[in-house]
């Protein structure tokens, strides 16, 4: 592997623990109490020595995902109404806990957006580009 694509690596994996990380804050929000690993002081951006592997970070990505399910699950139609202050894009409003999890589904397609970029500006075809 080149040391541009290591670089390339790295960021797609920092971006991708990002994700992870913002999904978990969600989670928890909408939850009501702490769910996931705790990340340390900037709860949003992990230190990147946490998630070395491909693997660590797909199996995080796959349980931030399965936690959220969980909560929506656990908490049912009812609680998409349930309401609390969130403060992301809209400064400091009470919103539906569906717009929290709207709010975290855009924050993932704005990643993958940002991870197509990596692919392109490095000469990779994205995985969803590829021929099936």
């Amino acid at each position: 592997m080149t040391s541009k694509c290591r670089r390339t690596s790295a960021r797609l994996g920092e971006n991708l623990v990002h994700v992870a990380a913002v999904d978990y804050d969600i989670v928890s929000r909408v939850a009501g109490s702490h769910v996931g690993p705790d990340f340390g002081k900037d709860k949003h951006n992990p230190p990147s020595d946490m998630y070395k592997t491909k693997a660590d970070v797909v199996k995080l990505l796959e349980e931030a995902v399965a936690a959220g399910a969980r909560v929506i699950q656990e908490q049912g139609d009812a609680g998409l109404n349930n309401t609390q202050p969130f403060g992301w894009e809209t400064g400091r409003h009470v919103v539906h806990n569906s717009y929290i999890w709207l709010s975290g589904i855009e924050h993932s397609t704005e990643h993958f957006g940002q991870l197509v970029v990596y692919y392109r500006a490095n000469n990779l075809v994205p995985p969803e580009s590829r021929p099936r």
